[in-house]
């Protein structure tokens, strides 16, 4: 991801901001944020899935709205952003980003070897252009 944003980023992206998770660290949940030429990816905490078990409990007993969104085989990660640009091809751009994806079990985890970190079922995305 890193390297398709600082060197094949489209020039028609005008802000765009969410959350991701990456093979490097499957715990770890990334915010990603761009507004021009400026882009920054920080750490923004640990996804609930990769907590132990009886603190994963009392968090989902806490916040039951989390299981809204949970994926049977990768928990809570997930990939979601919104891309705002100018004259932007959406079905281009989303075809990029499908291309970084990876298996779940090449990220280090137990699920089917054809489950993938950020497919549609992991990963939305919000495009607009105008």
């Amino acid at each position: 991801f890193q390297n398709f944003v600082e060197n094949h980023w489209p020039d028609c992206v005008v802000r765009a901001k969410g959350v991701l998770w990456s093979d490097l660290n499957p715990d770890m949940c990334y915010l990603f944020e761009q507004a021009g030429h400026q882009m920054r990816l920080t750490e923004n905490g640990l996804f609930v899935d990769s907590a132990p078990e009886e603190e994963k409990k009392q968090i989902l007993a806490e916040t039951p709205e989390i299981m809204d969104q949970w994926d049977p085989e990768v928990g809570d990660r997930e990939t979601k952003l919104c891309i705002i640009g100018r004259h932007m091809d959406c079905e281009a751009v989303a075809a990029k980003l499908d291309e970084l994806l990876t298996t779940w079990k090449h990220a280090g985890g137990k699920a089917h070897e054809d489950a993938c970190v950020g497919a549609r079922q992991t990963m939305r995305l919000h495009l607009s252009s105008a």
